[in-house]
């Protein structure tokens, strides 16, 4: 079982230096701008820039070098993917495996609602919904992704579904459906490591799961950057991971589905239990932490919330947001949302809400 990491607060001095100061000098220059635009317009020139004649040429190097100046804004300005992630809000939605498309939106619905709305992300955990979908040649006429592009769209949200499985006519695959605010389908990211649960039957069977490759598109651009997702165990393998991280993402939107296969035990000690989440969460947030300041990245992680042991396991409900300096936990292992506010890839908790349907330990 993978380790992680322990509840962090984060320092006031971190939440003061995510903000933009405007300073004295900063106004009183942005004031000085204001009154030569004003002098301009009135016809007023300054004395030195009447006659271009007497203007001081700039040199060949000069020349050059504002040329690039000019030409690197212009390209940052229209590539989406430069933007810095922040202020932005991620709205993390830990839950046990749900039977109906329905139960979801309505879950979605209320965490939204919960939250005071203006939400930017939201992200499912591994295996959030017990329906599998079909393989077509537009995805969206599936009844099942239909519903969750309307609910994308209803709430002008960026919606990662989790993890669903894809069957078609001779593979299943394990995938990631990404929708826009207007609820157009951005991405569809198949699983690539097998994880704990997704073992294969023989080969040929059209049970066998199918896999995608660390070299599949992983990322989606948005208003606040470069924004990328993979399944459970992609983030788990070291190589893997790293394959993904450079593409470039600012923010990465990782639905997993971590399970123990002392379920049962946890299920009867709950002491047990959150003592191993305390251990699993260092162990994520010291290793994601790493990874955020290497890659100047942020990660929001949902996973299946505990209350329910399957064939022994049980999830551990380890959803957590790490960033560069800071990291957010769920506060408890059972069904819960939270949203925390990204400024300046720095993460700043703004509101908690628990699920209605939270039940089991804590």
């Amino acid at each position: 079982m993978s380790r992680v990491g322990s509840k962090s607060n984060v320092p006031e001095a971190s939440r003061d230096g995510s903000k933009v100061k405007v300073t004295e000098a900063s106004r009183e220059g942005s004031k000085a701008g204001v009154d030569a635009s004003r002098a301009g317009s009135k016809g007023k020139v300054p004395e030195g820039s009447r006659d271009p004649s007497k203007l001081p040429l700039p040199g060949p190097e000069e020349s050059r070098e504002g040329s690039k100046a000019v030409e690197e804004a212009k390209r940052k300005s229209r590539d989406p993917s430069k933007a810095p992630v922040g202020p932005c809000r991620v709205l993390i939605l830990q839950c046990q495996p749900l039977k109906e498309v329905a139960d979801a939106i309505k879950l979605l619905d209320d965490a939204v609602c919960q939250a005071g709305g203006n939400i930017d992300f939201a992200v499912f955990p591994e295996g959030f919904l017990r329906k599998a979908v079909k393989r077509l040649p537009d995805p969206l006429d599936d009844p099942v992704l239909a519903e969750l592009s309307a609910a994308a769209r209803q709430h002008s949200l960026y919606l990662v579904a989790g993890t669903l499985d894809e069957h078609g006519d001779e593979a299943k695959y394990k995938r990631a459906f990404c929708f826009g605010r207007g609820g157009e389908l951005l991405l569809s990211y198949r699983k690539i490591v097998p994880g704990q649960g997704d073992a294969n039957t023989t080969k040929g069977q059209n049970s066998e799961f199918c896999f995608g490759t660390p070299y599949q598109r992983s990322t989606f651009n948005t208003e606040f950057g470069k924004v990328g997702t993979c399944i459970g165990s992609d983030a788990e393998d070291e190589l893997v991971f790293r394959r993904l991280l450079q593409n470039g993402a600012n923010l990465m939107l990782i639905p997993v589905g971590i399970c123990t296969r002392s379920g049962k035990a946890f299920l009867d000690n709950p002491q047990m239990l959150k003592s191993s989440r305390e251990v699993a969460f260092e162990g994520y947030r010291e290793r994601l932490q790493a990874m955020a300041q290497e890659f100047n990245c942020t990660f929001a992680r949902a996973d299946l919330a505990a209350g329910k042991v399957e064939n022994g396991s049980m999830p551990m409900g380890t959803s957590l947001l790490v960033g560069p300096s800071q990291a957010q936990q769920a506060e408890t292992a059972n069904a819960t949302s939270f949203v925390v506010e990204l400024t300046q890839h720095v993460p700043v908790p703004m509101k908690r809400t628990i699920s209605k349907e939270a039940a089991g330990p804590r």
